[in-house]
């Protein structure tokens, strides 16, 4: 009997886990989840063969809200791009002729809605990450002079500043923008909703529109002993100069940095 008793609990028991297992597999949303994976593997396939160039392991979430001139996009390996997405490599547009390149590093996520768009060079580095609804711009509409302005907005010239170069190893908020001629220095931060016109420091961190530095992710000491650690002694920031970035963005502005933050609450 206590052979028969153990051996229908052992039964039981198998019944119960094979249950388990099947439920899992056939629970809605376990087919939701499978069919979501097998539909982004598809749409990454497909829509990857486009590109420039596209790193292994990179994945497009479906699907993009507008993708043009992909032949001029370079993307690394590693990255995602999240739902909605815009990227715009402009060639042509109207009777203007550019040389675009937008060009993305490895282990990089592109916030959902997001838009980035060139008519002239954007480079984004390594592990950079973006929230939602970020706009990342080398150009706009019109020169600014008065023999434009009373063209629709259609009609007006792309015109270009500058490039843009967003280095490694960056946080950038959630409906932020970031505007032509703008290098944003490695290890910062760019804080929600902030319009970055100037270039920003290494390892900055950035809030307002437009932006102002409110402080250092580290000292200069720390970035230096980081740094050792990722790079070449050739590529590292010297220690004067970090120092000097200190110095010059925060330790001589903290009671305008004080100020400033306070009316902001």
């Amino acid at each position: 009997m206590n052979i028969l008793a153990t051996m229908k609990k052992l039964l039981k028991g198998f019944l119960r886990l094979s249950g388990v297992i099947l439920y899992s597999f056939l629970h809605p949303f376990k087919i939701a989840d499978i069919s979501r994976s097998i539909y982004r593997a598809v749409y990454t396939g497909y829509i990857q063969s486009g590109f420039r160039a596209v790193g292994k392991g990179t994945r497009f979430e479906p699907s993009f809200r507008h993708l043009l001139g992909a032949r001029y996009i370079t993307v690394g390996s590693r990255c995602v791009f999240r739902e909605k997405t815009k990227l715009t490599a402009w060639d042509k547009y109207n009777s203007q002729t550019f040389h675009p390149e937008i060009r993305i590093g490895d282990c990089c996520s592109i916030g959902a809605y997001s838009h980035i768009t060139a008519i002239n060079k954007i480079v984004i580095g390594n592990n950079v990450g973006m929230g939602d609804f970020i706009l990342i711009t080398d150009n706009s509409h019109g020169y600014g002079d008065t023999d434009e302005f009373n063209c629709r907005v259609g009609a007006k010239r792309l015109f270009s500043q500058g490039p843009v170069i967003i280095e490694d190893n960056i946080w950038i908020g959630e409906h932020s923008c970031v505007l032509p001629n703008v290098t944003v220095g490695r290890g910062s931060v760019i804080g929600a909703a902030s319009v970055v016109r100037q270039s920003v420091p290494p390892y900055s961190i950035v809030v307002g529109n437009p932006t102002k530095v409110v402080g250092f992710v580290y000292t200069p000491e720390e970035i230096y002993e980081q740094e050792a650690k990722i790079y070449p002694p050739e590529q590292r920031i010297p220690m004067e100069k970090l120092e000097r970035n200190y110095r010059k963005y925060y330790l001589e502005r903290r009671k305008e940095i004080i100020s400033f933050l306070k009316n902001r609450c």
